[in-house]
C-alpha cells in the first residue's frame, strides 16, 4: 500500500480481518497452532504483495506455494487446503479464494487520504487548496483544480482544465498540459504529461462473479522518473498493491495504455497504440514498435526490440532479443516461418 495516498479506515486488528472474512477461531487455530498471542492484540498496519511480506502486514497466496521468505508473524490469506506444516513463521488465514478475499479486505479497510477541512483559493480561475505547497515560478491556466496536500516544485507549468488529486508530488521543471487527470502519482523533475492523458486512476483488476463482479480498489500509486515524456491521450493505471513504476528518460507516445503494476525501466520507448497488460516488466532500453500488445506478467529483457503490430504472449527475458509476429516469436524464427509459409502458398498456386 502506498501510504502517501492511502490509509486504513480505522485501527485494524487480526480479529477484525477474521470476523470480516467469517473465519472461525477454530479454523484459524488449526493452521496456526504455534501462535501464542491474541488475535485482538495483533495490529494490521499494511497490505503488501507476497514478495514484500513483513511483520504486521497482510498479503495473499493465490496459488500453491513452497516455502516463502517472510518475517516472523507476517499474515497471509491462503487456500483452505494449505499445508499447516509449511511456512511455520507465517500467520495463515484460510479462505476459499485468497485473491478475491484480499481485495474485499482492501475495499472494506482502506481509503484514500483526504483533507475535508482544507479551504481553496482562486488563481486564473483555477482552484488551488491552501495546503498545496508551491515552488518558484509556478504557472497555471484556467479552470484547473489542484487538491489538498499536493507538492509542486520550481518552474512547474500546469495547463487548462487539469485536475491534480490529493497528495500528488510534481517535480521541478515538469509540464502538465491541458485536460490531464493526475491522481496518486509522484512525478520526478522534467516530466511532461501531454494533453488529456490520465495517470494514476484505478486499474482493471477484478474476479468475475456474475452480478457481483466489482473492480478492486487499487492502493498502489504511479511513480514516474526524471526526464520522462508521456504523450497525449495516454493512460497509466496505478498499482493494485505496489506502485506502477516508469523509469528515467522513458518516451511514451500518444494513445498508449500501461496497466496496473507495470514496471518500465530507464530509456524504454513505447510508440503509439501500444498496450501493456498488468505486471509487465520492460527492462532498460527496450524499444517497442507501434501497436504492440503485451499480455500480463511478461518480462522483456534489456535492450530488446519488438516489431510493430506484434502480440507478445510470453516472456523473452534474454537481453537484446529480437521479437516479432503473432503470437510473438524470436524475430529470426518468425521470419523463417513466414518464408516457409510463403513457399507453401506459391506451390499451391502453381498446382
Amino acid at each position: 500500500m502506498n501510504h502517501i495516498f492511502f490509509k486504513l479506515v480505522n485501527k485494524t486488528y487480526l480479529s477484525d480481518i477474521l470476523s470480516f472474512l467469517k473465519v472461525t477461531e477454530n479454523d484459524f487455530e488449526k493452521l496456526n497452532h504455534f501462535c501464542d498471542f491474541s488475535t485482538k492484540n495483533y495490529e494490521i498496519r499494511d497490505f503488501t504483495s507476497i514478495d514484500k511480506l513483513k511483520k504486521n502486514a497482510l498479503s495473499f497466496m493465490s496459488k500453491k506455494s513452497t516455502e516463502i521468505s517472510s518475517e516472523n508473524f507476517s499474515v497471509c490469506l491462503v487456500n483452505k487446503n494449505f499445508d499447516k506444516n509449511s511456512n511455520k513463521n507465517l500467520i495463515k488465514i484460510p479462505v476459499q479464494n485468497p485473491r478475491k478475499s484480499f481485495s474485499e479486505v482492501i475495499n472494506n479497510f482502506c481509503e484514500k487520504k483526504t483533507n475535508i477541512n482544507d479551504k481553496s483559493n482562486l488563481k486564473n480561475q483555477s482552484i488551488i487548496y491552501e495546503s498545496v505547497k508551491i515552488g518558484k515560478n509556478f504557472e497555471i491556466g484556467n479552470f484547473s483544480e489542484v487538491k489538498s496536500n499536493v507538492v509542486i516544485g520550481d518552474n512547474v507549468v500546469i495547463g487548462n482544465g487539469v485536475t491534480i488529486s490529493e497528495n500528488c508530488i510534481i517535480g521541478n521543471n515538469s509540464i502538465i498540459e491541458n485536460g490531464v487527470q493526475l491522481e496518486c502519482s509522484i512525478l520526478n523533475e522534467n516530466v511532461t504529461i501531454s494533453q488529456n492523458s490520465v495517470v494514476g486512476k484505478n486499474g482493471f483488476g477484478f474476479i468475475p462473479s456474475g452480478l457481483k463482479t466489482k473492480v478492486f480498489f487499487h492502493i498502489g500509486g504511479v511513480v514516474i522518473g526524471k526526464n520522462t515524456y508521456v504523450g497525449a491521450n495516454s493512460n497509466i493505471d496505478r498499482g493494485l498493491i505496489n506502485d506502477t513504476i516508469i523509469g528515467d528518460s522513458v518516451m511514451i507516445d500518444n494513445q498508449v495504455h500501461i496497466a496496473h503494476n507495470c514496471k518500465i525501466d530507464d530509456f524504454c520507448i513505447l510508440p503509439g497504440k501500444c498496450a501493456l497488460s498488468g505486471s509487465v516488466h520492460l527492462e532498460k532500453n527496450v524499444i517497442l514498435g507501434g501497436g504492440v500488445g503485451i499480455v500480463d506478467n511478461v518480462v522483456i529483457g534489456e535492450g530488446s526490440t519488438i516489431t510493430a503490430g506484434s502480440n507478445v504472449l510470453k516472456s523473452f527475458p534474454i537481453k537484446n532479443s529480437k521479437i516479432g509476429g503473432y503470437p510473438a516469436l524470436n524475430h529470426y524464427d518468425w521470419q523463417r516461418i513466414q518464408v516457409l509459409n510463403n513457399k507453401k502458398i506459391r506451390k499451391r498456386l502453381v498446382k
